[in-house]
Protein backbone atom coordinates (compact mmCIF):
# COMPACT_ATOMS: atom_id res chain seq x y z
CA UNK A 1 0.00 0.00 0.00
CA UNK A 2 1.79 3.24 -0.97
CA UNK A 3 1.17 6.88 0.76
CA UNK A 4 -1.89 8.63 0.04
CA UNK A 5 -2.27 12.28 -0.77
CA UNK A 6 -2.95 15.41 0.89
CA UNK A 7 -5.54 17.74 0.50
CA UNK A 8 -6.54 19.90 -2.57
CA UNK A 9 -6.12 22.88 -3.30
CA UNK A 10 -9.85 23.61 -2.43
CA UNK A 11 -9.64 21.98 0.73
CA UNK A 12 -7.10 24.00 1.77
CA UNK A 13 -8.53 27.43 1.22
CA UNK A 14 -11.39 26.19 3.50
CA UNK A 15 -9.05 26.54 7.06
CA UNK A 16 -5.95 26.95 8.61
CA UNK A 17 -6.25 23.89 9.72
CA UNK A 18 -6.39 22.46 5.78
CA UNK A 19 -3.55 24.83 4.44
CA UNK A 20 -1.72 22.69 7.18
CA UNK A 21 -2.59 19.77 6.02
CA UNK A 22 -1.81 20.88 2.22
CA UNK A 23 1.16 21.91 2.75
CA UNK A 24 2.30 18.95 5.14
CA UNK A 25 0.33 16.22 4.98
CA UNK A 26 1.89 14.19 2.06
CA UNK A 27 5.48 13.94 3.90
CA UNK A 28 4.11 12.93 6.87
CA UNK A 29 1.84 10.25 5.26
CA UNK A 30 5.65 8.98 3.86
CA UNK A 31 7.36 9.59 6.85
CA UNK A 32 3.96 7.22 9.11
CA UNK A 33 4.15 4.73 6.39
CA UNK A 34 8.13 3.81 6.67
CA UNK A 35 7.33 3.87 10.41
CA UNK A 36 6.08 0.27 8.96
CA UNK A 37 2.19 0.47 10.26
CA UNK A 38 -0.11 -1.95 9.83
CA UNK A 39 -3.48 -3.94 10.58
CA UNK A 40 -3.89 -4.22 14.35
CA UNK A 41 -1.43 -1.02 15.32
CA UNK A 42 -2.56 1.21 18.06
CA UNK A 43 -1.82 4.67 17.61
CA UNK A 44 -1.84 7.56 19.48
CA UNK A 45 -1.91 10.93 17.20
CA UNK A 46 -0.95 14.27 19.92
CA UNK A 47 -2.58 17.89 19.03
CA UNK A 48 -4.81 16.05 16.02
CA UNK A 49 -6.08 19.72 14.46
CA UNK A 50 -8.28 18.88 11.56
CA UNK A 51 -7.74 15.15 11.71
CA UNK A 52 -6.70 14.35 8.68
CA UNK A 53 -3.63 11.90 10.13
CA UNK A 54 -5.77 10.54 12.38
CA UNK A 55 -8.12 9.90 9.59
CA UNK A 56 -5.41 8.32 7.72
CA UNK A 57 -3.78 6.22 10.36
CA UNK A 58 -7.14 4.72 10.67
CA UNK A 59 -7.16 3.40 7.59
CA UNK A 60 -3.62 2.11 7.95
CA UNK A 61 -4.22 0.13 11.23
CA UNK A 62 -7.46 -1.10 9.72
CA UNK A 63 -10.91 -3.07 11.62
CA UNK A 64 -8.43 -4.59 14.23
CA UNK A 65 -6.07 -1.52 15.01
CA UNK A 66 -7.02 1.77 17.33
CA UNK A 67 -6.14 5.38 16.73
CA UNK A 68 -6.57 7.85 19.75
CA UNK A 69 -6.69 11.45 18.35
CA UNK A 70 -6.26 14.08 21.49
CA UNK A 71 -6.14 17.99 21.05
CA UNK A 72 -7.41 20.67 23.88
CA UNK A 73 -10.21 21.65 21.55
CA UNK A 74 -11.72 18.71 19.87
CA UNK A 75 -14.23 20.71 17.75
CA UNK A 76 -12.60 20.35 14.61
CA UNK A 77 -12.46 16.57 15.31
CA UNK A 78 -16.13 15.99 15.44
CA UNK A 79 -16.38 15.45 11.14
CA UNK A 80 -14.72 12.13 11.79
CA UNK A 81 -16.60 9.04 11.99
CA UNK A 82 -14.39 6.03 11.72
CA UNK A 83 -15.46 3.25 13.58
CA UNK A 84 -11.95 2.62 15.14
CA UNK A 85 -11.45 6.11 16.60
CA UNK A 86 -11.73 7.48 19.99
CA UNK A 87 -11.39 11.28 20.01
CA UNK A 88 -10.15 12.49 23.22
CA UNK A 89 -9.87 16.24 24.79
CA UNK A 90 -6.99 15.99 26.84
CA UNK A 91 -4.06 17.89 27.91
CA UNK A 92 -0.63 15.71 27.27
CA UNK A 93 1.41 17.76 29.88
CA UNK A 94 -1.02 17.08 32.64
CA UNK A 95 -3.91 14.45 31.86
CA UNK A 96 -3.40 10.92 32.03
CA UNK A 97 -1.90 8.53 29.11
CA UNK A 98 -2.00 4.42 29.46
CA UNK A 99 1.48 3.59 29.29
CA UNK A 100 3.06 0.71 27.28
CA UNK A 101 0.06 0.65 24.85
CA UNK A 102 0.66 2.16 21.73
CA UNK A 103 2.92 1.14 18.57
CA UNK A 104 3.14 4.58 17.09
CA UNK A 105 2.81 7.83 18.53
CA UNK A 106 2.82 11.19 16.27
CA UNK A 107 2.64 14.93 16.89
CA UNK A 108 2.99 17.38 14.38
CA UNK A 109 3.97 21.36 15.55
CA UNK A 110 2.81 20.65 19.08
CA UNK A 111 6.21 20.12 21.37
CA UNK A 112 7.01 24.18 19.95
CA UNK A 113 3.99 25.00 21.68
CA UNK A 114 4.56 23.92 24.64
CA UNK A 115 6.58 24.71 27.43
CA UNK A 116 7.78 21.61 28.87
CA UNK A 117 8.20 19.60 26.00
CA UNK A 118 10.55 17.17 27.34
CA UNK A 119 7.90 16.76 29.79
CA UNK A 120 5.34 15.77 27.08
CA UNK A 121 7.85 13.72 25.36
CA UNK A 122 8.82 11.45 28.30
CA UNK A 123 4.80 10.99 28.82
CA UNK A 124 4.47 10.49 25.55
CA UNK A 125 7.41 7.34 25.23
CA UNK A 126 6.22 6.12 28.70
CA UNK A 127 2.54 5.46 26.22
CA UNK A 128 4.90 3.59 24.04
CA UNK A 129 4.77 -0.42 23.74
CA UNK A 130 8.53 -1.96 23.78
CA UNK A 131 9.91 -1.00 20.26
CA UNK A 132 7.35 1.47 19.51
CA UNK A 133 7.87 4.47 17.88
CA UNK A 134 7.33 8.28 18.83
CA UNK A 135 7.57 10.49 15.70
CA UNK A 136 7.54 14.53 16.09
CA UNK A 137 7.60 17.09 13.89
CA UNK A 138 8.52 20.86 14.79
CA UNK A 139 9.48 24.15 13.40
CA UNK A 140 12.95 25.60 13.22
CA UNK A 141 12.01 29.40 12.34
CA UNK A 142 15.88 30.52 11.73
CA UNK A 143 15.66 29.38 8.23
CA UNK A 144 12.96 32.37 7.38
CA UNK A 145 14.57 34.88 5.34
CA UNK A 146 13.87 37.00 2.45
CA UNK A 147 14.82 36.80 -0.88
CA UNK A 148 14.74 40.10 -2.66
CA UNK A 149 16.46 43.16 -4.22
CA UNK A 150 14.15 45.54 -2.66
CA UNK A 151 16.39 46.00 0.97
CA UNK A 152 13.67 48.09 2.46
CA UNK A 153 11.30 44.99 1.68
CA UNK A 154 13.64 42.64 2.99
CA UNK A 155 14.39 45.11 5.99
CA UNK A 156 10.56 45.35 6.69
CA UNK A 157 10.14 40.90 6.42
CA UNK A 158 13.34 40.60 8.76
CA UNK A 159 12.06 42.85 11.55
CA UNK A 160 8.26 41.07 11.48
CA UNK A 161 10.09 38.16 11.54
CA UNK A 162 12.78 39.06 14.80
CA UNK A 163 9.39 39.86 16.22
CA UNK A 164 7.32 37.25 16.04
CA UNK A 165 10.33 34.70 17.55
CA UNK A 166 10.86 37.45 19.90
CA UNK A 167 7.53 36.97 21.04
CA UNK A 168 7.62 33.45 21.46
CA UNK A 169 10.67 33.39 23.56
CA UNK A 170 9.63 35.73 26.02
CA UNK A 171 6.18 33.52 26.03
CA UNK A 172 8.86 30.83 27.45
CA UNK A 173 8.05 29.23 23.79
CA UNK A 174 11.20 27.90 21.65
CA UNK A 175 11.27 29.15 17.78
CA UNK A 176 13.81 26.38 16.86
CA UNK A 177 12.11 24.08 18.96
CA UNK A 178 12.63 21.62 15.38
CA UNK A 179 16.36 21.58 15.81
CA UNK A 180 16.16 20.74 19.85
CA UNK A 181 13.93 17.05 18.69
CA UNK A 182 16.80 15.19 18.27
CA UNK A 183 18.34 15.77 21.64
CA UNK A 184 14.99 15.61 23.31
CA UNK A 185 14.04 12.18 21.66
CA UNK A 186 17.94 10.67 22.97
CA UNK A 187 17.63 11.98 26.15
CA UNK A 188 14.03 10.65 26.68
CA UNK A 189 15.57 7.31 26.26
CA UNK A 190 14.90 6.71 22.80
CA UNK A 191 17.14 4.36 20.29
CA UNK A 192 17.58 4.49 17.17
CA UNK A 193 17.01 8.39 16.78
CA UNK A 194 17.06 9.89 13.75
CA UNK A 195 16.15 13.43 12.62
CA UNK A 196 15.85 15.24 9.52
CA UNK A 197 15.36 18.45 8.50
CA UNK A 198 13.53 20.93 5.22
CA UNK A 199 12.76 24.47 3.89
CA UNK A 200 11.61 25.27 0.63
CA UNK A 201 11.84 28.59 -1.29
CA UNK A 202 8.23 30.06 -1.13
CA UNK A 203 6.24 32.94 -2.53
CA UNK A 204 3.82 35.18 -1.87
CA UNK A 205 0.16 34.20 -2.20
CA UNK A 206 1.35 30.36 -1.76
CA UNK A 207 0.20 27.85 1.21
CA UNK A 208 2.72 28.47 3.54
CA UNK A 209 2.67 32.65 2.66
CA UNK A 210 -1.47 31.92 4.03
CA UNK A 211 0.36 29.62 7.01
CA UNK A 212 2.35 32.81 8.10
CA UNK A 213 -0.39 35.50 7.30
CA UNK A 214 -2.61 33.51 9.68
CA UNK A 215 0.40 33.50 12.41
CA UNK A 216 0.98 37.11 12.02
CA UNK A 217 -2.58 37.95 12.13
CA UNK A 218 -3.28 35.80 15.34
CA UNK A 219 -0.25 37.41 17.19
CA UNK A 220 -1.05 41.34 15.90
CA UNK A 221 -2.66 41.99 19.72
CA UNK A 222 1.14 40.99 21.64
CA UNK A 223 3.66 42.36 18.93
CA UNK A 224 1.79 45.67 18.76
CA UNK A 225 1.16 45.63 22.92
CA UNK A 226 5.08 44.58 23.30
CA UNK A 227 6.16 47.24 21.01
CA UNK A 228 8.21 44.84 19.14
CA UNK A 229 5.99 45.80 15.81
CA UNK A 230 3.46 48.38 14.30
CA UNK A 231 0.43 47.85 12.78
CA UNK A 232 2.30 49.26 9.71
CA UNK A 233 4.75 47.10 10.21
CA UNK A 234 2.42 43.76 10.85
CA UNK A 235 0.24 45.42 7.45
CA UNK A 236 3.31 45.42 5.37
CA UNK A 237 4.58 41.95 6.03
CA UNK A 238 1.04 40.75 5.09
CA UNK A 239 1.21 42.60 2.10
CA UNK A 240 4.57 41.12 0.94
CA UNK A 241 3.25 37.80 2.11
CA UNK A 242 0.27 38.42 -0.47
CA UNK A 243 2.62 39.10 -3.53
CA UNK A 244 3.73 36.47 -5.77
CA UNK A 245 6.37 38.45 -6.72
CA UNK A 246 7.76 38.40 -3.12
CA UNK A 247 10.47 35.28 -2.69
CA UNK A 248 11.42 33.83 0.95
CA UNK A 249 12.42 30.79 2.51
CA UNK A 250 10.00 28.98 4.68
CA UNK A 251 10.61 27.69 8.50
CA UNK A 252 12.37 24.30 8.25
CA UNK A 253 10.12 21.71 9.47
CA UNK A 254 12.73 19.02 11.32
CA UNK A 255 11.03 15.64 12.21
CA UNK A 256 12.58 13.19 14.51
CA UNK A 257 11.78 9.73 15.18
CA UNK A 258 12.65 6.93 17.43
CA UNK A 259 11.83 3.54 19.17
CA UNK A 260 11.47 2.39 22.79
CA UNK A 261 13.61 0.20 23.79
CA UNK A 262 13.78 -3.40 26.18
CA UNK A 263 13.65 -2.50 29.67
CA UNK A 264 17.48 -2.72 30.79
Amino acid sequence: MVAEGGATGAEAAASPFAITEAVYDPETYRLLYARGIDDGWRCLEVGGGGGSIAKWLCRRAGSSGRVVVTDLDITHLGHLAEANLEIERHDVLTDPIPERVFNLVHARLVMGELLEPIAAIERMVASLRVGGSLVLEDHDRTSIAPDTDDASAAELFTKVESAVSAELTSAGLDPACGRRLYRLLTTAGLVDVMARGGSTVQAGGSPVADLMIEELEQMRGRLIEGARATAEEIAGAVTLLRDSGFVFMSPTLVTAWGRRPPPS
